[in-house]
Parts: C-alpha cells; structure tokens; sequence
C-alpha cells in the first residue's frame, strides 16, 4: 500500500500543472453547488425573519430581526357557546405544561398563560370612600362598567404603573379582602377609577340543582395600580394590549383561589403562548420545529378541540419551506449550463493528463499491471483531488453565497451578506449532513466520475493500440459518428415549436403548467440543449470549413498558411475538446449576460411605466364639502355638506413644485373615471390621462420605450399637440371599435356620478403609456389635453404631479419638500427606490448571483483551458514539428504556423459560441416571461443582447491566447528538431 501510495504521489507531482488545473475546475464546481442551498437559505431566513416581525408586531426599540422572538399561541376557544370551568382550565393547564411546554425545540423566552372570564357588573360597595365618589344618587344596581377579569402571568415584568402598585404572582390574597387588580390608563379614563378604589363585581352564573338556576357570585375588588405596556408590541401581549382595556387584570394566584372556584363555567377563553428565541432558528431546523407544531397543535386538539394553534406562524413557516424548494429548484436550472461547463472542463484537463500519461499507463500495461491497478491508481489520484476540492470548496461556497446575497445586478455587488452555517439543533443535536454539503458531495462525485471515465478508457489499450489510435488521429469522434448534435438539435427545435404554439413543454392541461414555470422547468433546460446541439453541429462543420479553405488558399498562400489550414482540417479529434470549450462557453455567458441585461432593463422599463416619471406624488387639494368617514359623527357646531351639491377643489400652483430643491421639471397628469357609451364601453375599466403636453413629454420620455409601440413619444405628443380637443386612444380599442384617426368620440366623466360628456377627437394611438401601463389589468385609457378637459368639466379636479429629480434625489425627499410648502401628499411613488427594493428580491439576487458567477466562472476555465490546450498540443506535436523543420520550414515559418492555428481556431470558436449565443438568446429568453413570478407579464420583454458584457470575455481569451502564443513560441525556439524526434520514437 505504501508503494501504491508513493507512485499515487509521484504521478501527480509529475503533472503539477495539470493536476492543479483539475483541482481548479472541480474546486469551482463544488463552491458553486455549495453555494446555491447556502445562499437560499440566508436569503429566505431573513425573509421569513421579516415576515416573523410583521406578524407578531415586535421590534419596538430593536433593528435587528435576527435577534427578536416568536411565539406558538395555543387557545382555548369554547366551540358550543358555553364557558369553560375552572376545573376544566386546571386540567388543560397541566396538559400544557407537562405534555406541549417542554416540547417546543427553541429555547423559551418566556411561558405566558392568560384566561378572561365572561363580562362582570362593577358597582360601588355601599359606604366605601370609593361610592362616595361616585354614587352621587346613582341607584345601587346600576353598573359603572362591564370589565371582564383576566389573568395574566408575569404582568409586571411587562408594564409600568402609573398609579399605584404593580401586582406580586407570589403574594397571597386573603380571604374577604377585595382583590387587588390592575386596569388599564384607557379604563382609568374612561370610568375616573384611581389605585386605591374599591368595588364590587358582580356575575351571574349557572348554579344547576338549586332554585332559582342562576346564582350571582360578589368579588370585592382593589384597583392596585394604573397601567400602560412598557412595550405595546412585544410578543408577550399576543395580539395587542389594546384588548384588555376593557379589562381588570389579576394574578395566577388570586384567579386559582379565589376567582376560579367560584365562577363555575364562565371563562370564556384561555391561551398558553410560548415566545420563543427566533435567533436559535436555523435555516436547516425550519423543517423539524415545522413539523413538532404540528404534532403539538394535534396533540393538544386530541386532548381538548377547541384547543387551536394560531396559525399564522406556521404559515409563514410553511411558505418558507415551500419557497425556499421553489428558489432552490430555480437556481440549480440555472445552474445546470455553468455545471456543464465546468465539468467538460473537469473531463478535458483529464483527457490531457491521461494524454500525457499514455505511454506510463501502456508500460505498466506491458509489465503485466492489470486494468483494475491502473484504474485505481486514478481513483486514489482523483479522491486525493477531490478531497482537497472539498476542504477547499464548502468553505469558499459559503462565501460564495454571501457576496451572491449583495448581488445587486449583474456583475455588480453591494456589501457581503452573513450566511449561517448550523451543524445542531437548538438542543445540541447533530442535525445531519447539511443540505450545502450534501449539494457539495453530488458535486464532487460527478466531477470524480468525469475523470476517471477517460482514465477507464485509456487503462485497457497496449501499446499497438495507443500508436493506432495516434495514428487514427482524423478519425471523428464517436458522437460525430452517431449523429449526437443532430438529434439535440432536432429535439430542441420540437421544444422550440411546443414553446411557440402554447408557451409551455408540460403536458397540455397540466396543472401549474402555465402558471408556474418551475412546474415546466423544460423551457430554461432548452436553450441549453439548443445551444449545445448548434455548438456541436459547427464543431462537425469546422473541419469541412478550413478544407475547404485551405483548398482555396492552397496555389496563391504561403506554405506555413496552407499548413496551418490543412491542420485544422484533419485533426478533428485534437481540436474537438478546446473548440468546444470556447463555443460552449462563449455561448453560455452571452445567453447569461442577455438574461441580465433583459432582466435589468425590463425591471427598469415596467417601473418607469408604472410610474411615470423618475417620481410621482399623488396630491390632494382642498374641498368645498364637509363630508364624514363611515361611523364618524359630527362634531359641535359643525356643517355637513349636502352630498348632492358639487365639489369643487383647490389646489395650489404646481409651478411651486420647482421650488423643491433637486426637482428639475414637473407635470400634471389626471387621472378620470370615465365610459365611452356609444362605442359598447359598459362593464371596462376606463379611464382618461389628462396631462401637459409638453411639461409631460420632458418629465415622462425616461418612462417610454418607442420599441414598445409604432410611434415614437415625441410623434405621440405631437399628435396630441393638433387641436386643443385630441385624444390619444389604446390600440386595441381602435381596433374592437373600427375607430381611426380624425374620428370623434363622446366620454362620459365619472359615470354615474357627474355624467358630463365631452367630445374628443382621435389623433393617434399607442400599446403602451407612462402611468396607464401596470400590469395585465392595465384599464383601457384616453389620454387628452388636461387644459381642455378641465374647461369642458367646468372645474379642476386632483391629480398627479410627475417630478424629473437631480441625481442622488428620491422621491421622498421630493415629497418632504412638496409638504413644507403646504401641498396635501397622499402617496409618493419612486422609480428608482422601487428598482433598488425589486433589487433585493431573493429569486432575483440568485438568479444574478448565479449568472454573475457562471459569466465570471466561464471566463476563468475558457482562459486557463486553452492555455493548456495550448501547451500539451505542442508537447504531443512536437515529433511533427521537428519532422516539418527538417523538412526545410523555417523557425519564422514554424511561427507563422503555429499563430495561424491556434488563432483561427480561437477566433472561429468565440465568434461561433457568441453568435449562437445571441441566436438562443432571441429565441428563448421571450419564454422566461410567460408565467413567471420573477418578472412583470406586462410589457413583453425587449430582448438585449450583451454585447458590451461580453467585452470582458473576449479581453479574457485574447490574453489567453497571447499566454499561448508566447509559450509556444518560446517552445518553438528551444526546440531541437533531432532530440524530438529521438525521444519520439523512445517514448
């Protein structure tokens, strides 16, 4: 074993550059799989984290999210109307406590058990200093208030008194002395109580077997304190402190012993909440503390079923499991074309090492070395790699994730995220193999695969084999032979068809097929399959192509040109592995690069639509009419309108919004509910867009596209510019209507309410428009003159104001300013604010993330792949180019050779890898829309090629190949054309 271990090492310090390079591709493919499961669940924690805070309305006073708790509620809800008894509280109390509590997985925070009692009577205790105050002739029976008395454990921990004194769990409350309790600042206020009151409560309850049936039970109570929440949003409240403002709040104690046993049936609900540490949640224990609140809410609806669990935490657990799948799933198909390409990398380093090793391998073979021997002697090579790929890999996939996690766009980053990393359980449980390991290990065991399949091959040849096969050097490869690219291709171009024809792969009537695209994840697999099939056709083609060029060059050309074509022409088997190489990663990256670039600009398109402008404030103005909110009611002296009479509206001049510091334009645009009767318009959203024509063509070009109707916006402005009465119609109602240009048309404003009706006349149409385009549901609009439209109604009415803003100016602080000058704000829309939070979306800062690395990985391994295609081609020709030196060719002729070959090869390879590229690009990324939650449906994409992303790429591999050339040039020059030819026929 010592020996095998010793020849193990030996080999791979004789290939320390190759093996090095192996390390480098499966280095790349394990951080990359490692990062993948990493990043989502950074990513999902902190939205599920989020989501947590919104939920339990805590994090009053905190600003990390991270470190606030959460809670499981378990309530006790009598299903039949009844009340519940104190006998049946102790025993569901004990349930909880010694079967649920001790359960939970993450560490308690706090335990907080609360029971409310049916509605009392509160009424002074005859003679008290309390009825003194407050009789005052009131007849005895009539009751001050109707408070129901609830417990609470732990209140003073999370209150602070106002008046009085707060309450002791531990202090025993003696028999006929009132009761201490605690009311609320809203009850003291309400009812003028004050610490020291004494009163009596009152309650009728169910005495069976006595006569009459009902019983009224007296508790004589203390107000001890006056109260407020130290922190009205902290878990321990529940829902909100608010709720017990109609409430007397007594201890544990007092409700055990002398509340309780007197009270028969009539608490009307319970709760047991056990807040809980979120900062112990990891994204791996979601699942386990998921599926124990389960079986904890059925355990406890076994015991009792109208104990129920507040759903509300575990939804958002489940959608975080769900999603994360979803985002996961998402990810890895993006994945899969970088996979590709760092696996052929993986396998063509291989091939260069088993290459170079060939005449070792076939020794061994002749001195009777079995197959089994040499394949092992790989498997201990590659595992040796492969556990250092590992070592190496996780670790740089976690980091990995992080700077993904601040992806803001593509190859573009913000500041690192924290990524976790959780080996146990909040009970110091292992918790297995972590899912990025697990992604890691796939990585790593198809990476060994893919090196050691060239080993396997080469293991089983002898010698005569080996020089055969030399020999058989313009022999295709076997796909080539069985026609491999021309059934991909055939089987992408069906796919291409079924995408065209219903916008989906899965099986017509599918559920989710259409509106889930992960649910047909064939549509992102495709261009891959298209791109791989055209890369592998012009790879068949290359050679027909230099034949055909050297037959052509071959009576006017210089020998070393001829030559080098000819080269290209019958070394198909030598070139496949580098022309593949460059074509497949030429063509990945620019369909990647597209996809961002799309992607971008699509974002950036659909919100300048929705918003109109860099900023839009929707503003209010002053009215004549006095009106009042559902359940308001009047106040003193004051006059309500007739809802009948007109309201007219003031508004200040929008010239003032110029004022605002950094606001450089602005614009009206008013938008009005109104129906275009005679034309069949019943039942459709409409709408007008009154605007200022030419305040609006300045402030709302940056939210148009002209590729995204037939008439450029100036066109459209001008169009509106004809007469004071132009209208600017949607083409698909022109189209449903047989309108046309110079037709007139009657809209009703604000139907069923105004009913005024004003005559435009049709000036032109568009597809899409500033404000008006939101989405599927977008309303069917007119756009008009505001000038004109506010004449016909006889008034103005609001509207928004379109802001063009300085650079580093948000439309918040826009809105600041409009407020300091006293203009009435009700909402503040900004693009630039809203692409910046559509940023941040975890399925989009993956997706980037992802395509960033695969851009950034593919320009790596392309580089370093024809560096050392490179140098192990001159090496293994190195016999024929001292046979063409001895031939006569002169070391100047030499060069001229080797530069013409391996540049033609170069630049035909990314030439042909980014042309296909943006072929796949035009055909496929239209369908990454359809269905998609990642993107807006409306409008439809505006595919970008990437062309000026791709500069990167090509910077990448000419320095690659002037790397190359340098080197092989240098080699040229040692080279000694007699001891070439020597060690040729000796090894």
């Amino acid at each position: 074993m010592t020996s095998f271990l010793s020849l193990v090492v030996q080999r791979m310090r004789s290939q320390i550059g190759l093996v090095l390079c192996l390390l480098l591709g499966i280095l790349l493919a394990v951080a990359l799989a490692a990062a993948i499961p990493v990043f989502v669940n950074a990513v999902q924690l902190r939205v599920l984290r989020t989501e947590l805070l919104a939920i339990n309305r805590s994090g009053a006073g905190q600003s990390d999210a991270a470190s606030l708790p959460f809670a499981l509620q378990f309530s006790f809800f009598p299903s039949s109307g009844g009340g519940l008894s104190h006998a049946t509280y102790t025993d569901l109390d004990e349930f909880m406590t010694s079967r649920i509590e001790p359960r939970t997985i993450l560490p308690r925070v706090e335990t907080v058990r609360t029971a409310q009692t049916a509605p009392w009577r509160m009424t002074t205790i005859a003679g008290s200093p309390t009825a003194q105050r407050y009789d005052n002739g009131r007849p005895d029976d009539t009751p001050l208030a109707l408070p129901s008395v609830d417990m609470l454990s732990n209140i003073a921990a999370h209150v602070q008194i106002e008046d009085g004194v707060t309450l002791d769990d531990a202090a025993p409350v003696s028999e006929g002395e009132p009761v201490p309790v605690l009311a609320a600042r809203a009850f003291a206020d309400k009812y003028g109580v004050s610490a020291g009151d004494t009163f009596m409560l009152n309650l009728n309850v169910e005495s069976p077997g006595s006569n009459p049936p009902q019983a009224t039970v007296q508790l004589p109570v203390r107000i001890a304190g006056v109260w407020l929440p130290v922190n009205p949003r902290e878990d321990y409240w529940g829902l909100s402190p608010t709720t017990l403002d109609n409430a007397l709040i007594v201890t544990p104690r007092a409700f055990n012993e002398r509340i309780g046993p007197e009270i028969g049936a009539s608490l009307r609900s319970a709760r047991w909440q056990y807040v809980l540490d979120a900062s112990k949640l990891t994204a791996e224990g979601v699942a386990p503390f998921l599926a124990r609140a389960r079986a904890l809410q059925q355990e406890a609806f076994r015991e009792n079923d109208d104990i129920l669990l507040i759903a509300a935490l575990l939804d958002a657990l489940a959608r975080y499991l769900r999603t994360s799948q979803e985002l996961t799933l998402l990810l890895v198909i993006f994945s899969v074309p970088i996979f590709a390409i760092m696996l052929y990398f993986v396998v063509l380093v291989a091939g260069m090492v088993v290459r170079r090793q060939e005449g070792e391998i076939t020794t061994l073979r002749s001195r009777g070395a079995s197959t089994g021997y040499i394949i092992g002697l790989y498997v201990a090579q590659t595992v040796l790699i492969v556990l250092v790929a590992l070592l190496i890999g996780i670790p740089l996939g976690y980091g990995l994730a992080s700077v993904m996690a601040g992806t803001r766009t593509f190859l573009q980053f913000g500041p690192p995220q924290p990524v976790e990393l959780a080996l146990f359980d909040a009970d110091g449980r292992f918790t297995g193999v972590p899912l990025p390991v697990r992604f890691a290990l796939i990585a790593a065991g198809v990476s060994l695969l893919g090196v050691l399949l060239p080993a396997i091959a080469t293991s089983r040849m002898s010698i005569v084999a080996l020089y055969a096969d030399r020999g058989r050097n313009a022999r295709r490869p076997f796909w080539q032979r069985a026609f491999v690219d021309v059934l991909l291709l055939v089987v992408a171009l069906y796919g291409l068809y079924q995408l065209r024809g219903q916008g989906s792969i899965a099986t017509v009537g599918a559920a989710g097929a259409r509106g889930d695209p992960l649910a047909d994840p064939v549509r992102f697999l495709l261009p891959v399959l298209m791109l791989t099939a055209l890369g592998l056709i012009v790879v068949r083609l290359f050679p027909l192509v230099m034949a055909l060029i050297a037959k052509l060059t071959e009576r006017a050309a210089p020998t070393p040109v001829v030559l080098a074509f000819r080269e290209l022409a019958r070394s198909p088997k030598e070139l496949t592995g580098p022309l593949v190489l460059l074509i497949f990663t030429m063509g990945i990256a620019m369909y990647g690069a597209s996809i961002a670039k799309t992607l971008d600009e699509h974002l950036a398109t659909t919100t300048f639509l929705r918003v109109g402008a860099d900023a839009r404030l929707v503003e209010q103005g002053e009215s004549n009419k006095i009106t009042l909110a559902p359940g308001e009611l009047a106040q003193p002296g004051q006059v309500i309108s007739d809802p009948d009479a007109p309201e007219y509206w003031t508004m200040l001049p929008p010239e003032g919004h110029l004022d605002i510091p950094g606001v450089t334009g602005y614009a009206r645009a008013a938008r009005i509910p109104v129906q275009a009767r005679e034309l069949g318009g019943f039942g459709l959203k409409q709408i007008i867009l009154a605007v200022d024509r030419r305040r609006f063509q300045d402030v709302a070009s940056v939210a148009y596209r002209d590729e995204l109707s037939q008439q450029p916006f100036g066109a459209l402005m001008n169009a509106l510019a004809t007469s004071r009465d132009s209208v600017l119609v949607d083409r698909g109602f022109m189209g449903r209507n047989n309108l046309k240009i110079g037709d007139q048309v009657e809209l009703v404003i604000e139907p069923g309410k105004l009913n005024v009706p004003i005559t435009y006349t049709v000036r032109g149409t568009f597809d899409f428009f500033p404000t008006v385009t939101t989405g599927r549901d977008d309303p069917t609009a007119f756009v008009t003159n505001i000038g004109y439209t506010f004449e016909q109604l006889g008034k103005d009415v609001p509207y928004d104001v379109l802001l063009s803003l300085a650079p580093g100016v948000s439309g918040l602080d826009a809105a600041r300013g409009a407020t300091e000058r006293e203009y009435l704000v009700k909402e503040t829309l900004d693009a630039r604010s809203q692409i910046t939070e559509a940023q941040q979306q975890p399925a989009r800062q993956g997706l980037f993330g992802v395509l960033t690395t695969g851009f950034l990985a593919a320009t790596l391994l392309t580089t370093v792949g024809f560096v050392l295609y490179s140098l192990v081609s001159f090496r293994r020709r190195a016999i024929e180019l001292a046979v063409l030196r001895t031939m006569g060719l002169s070391q100047n002729q030499m060069a001229v050779y080797l530069i013409i070959t391996q540049t033609t090869l170069v630049l035909l390879g990314a030439l042909a890898g980014s042309l296909i590229g943006a072929l796949v690009s035009r055909l496929f990324i239209p369908f990454l829309q359809v269905g998609g939650a990642l993107v807006n449906q409306v409008p439809p994409f505006l595919v970008r090629i990437a062309w000026s992303d791709l500069l990167l790429l090509y910077v990448a591999v000419a320095a690659a190949l002037a790397v190359a050339l340098g080197i092989t040039l240098l080699l040229l020059r040692r080279l000694k054309a007699f001891e070439a030819i020597k060690f040729g026929m000796v090894s």
